[in-house]
C-alpha cells in the first residue's frame, strides 16, 4: 500500500463519485485490473467455495487454531469460510493504456496526478506542483517512483520513519535511465 504509477488511457478522467458522508465530488476508487479477469478469479473462488461447502454438508471437519468446524458441531460452513464471495462490480476497474499517471493504492486507487503521455512529463509536473494529496517530490523521488513503478506509504527503519517519496528517492543510483 502506497503510491503507484499506472498505465491509463490517453487523457484518463478518473471517474468521481458523490461521497455519502458529506455531499462532496471525489475520485471513485478503482482496479487497475480487467473485470474479465476479476470476474474469472470470481467464478474460481466460487466454485472452490462450493466444493468446500458441500464437503462440510458431507461430514468434513475443518481446524482452525484448534477450534473444531463440523456440521456435528452445530456449525453452518459460514461459520467457518464466511459468506460465499460477490460478483465483482464492472464499476470498480480500470482500463490500461499507454498514459502515466500517479496513484494511491491504500484503497482500490485513486488518482494523485493527472495522467500525462511520457513518464517525463509525470516527473516534471511531481517536481513543480503538489500532488492531489498536497505532496511536492524531489526530482529524484520523482525519478525514483517511476523506476520503481511503486513505493510503500511509508518504512520504518532503525527507529527512523521515512515517507513514501523518501523511499521512492533511493533506487540504484548507477542506473539511471528511465525507461
Amino acid at each position: 500500500m502506497g503510491r503507484e504509477i499506472r498505465r491509463v488511457p490517453a487523457n484518463w478522467e478518473h471517474p468521481k463519485r458523490i461521497n455519502p458522508c458529506n455531499n462532496k465530488k471525489e475520485f471513485r476508487p478503482m482496479y487497475q485490473r480487467g473485470f474479465k479477469e476479476a470476474y474469472a478469479d470470481f467464478e474460481k473462488e466460487l466454485k472452490r467455495w462450493y466444493q468446500e461447502y458441500e464437503a462440510f454438508e458431507n461430514g468434513k471437519i475443518f481446524n482452525y487454531k484448534d477450534k473444531i468446524y463440523s456440521k456435528q458441531n452445530g456449525n453452518t460452513y459460514e461459520d467457518w469460510a464466511g459468506e460465499p464471495p460477490l460478483q465483482p462490480n464492472p464499476y470498480d476497474y480500470m482500463s490500461i493504456g499507454d498514459w502515466y499517471q500517479l496513484f494511491e493504492d491504500v484503497s482500490e486507487g485513486t488518482p494523485l496526478s493527472p495522467p500525462f503521455k511520457t513518464k517525463e512529463e509525470l516527473i516534471e509536473w511531481l517536481i513543480h506542483n503538489d500532488d492531489y494529496w498536497g505532496n511536492r517530490w524531489t526530482r529524484k523521488q520523482a525519478e525514483g517512483i517511476i523506476k520503481a513503478g511503486s513505493t510503500p506509504s511509508g518504512l520504518l527503519v532503525n527507529g527512523r520513519s521515512y515517507w513514501g517519496k523518501e523511499v521512492a528517492g533511493y533506487y540504484n543510483e548507477k542506473d539511471k535511465e528511465i525507461k
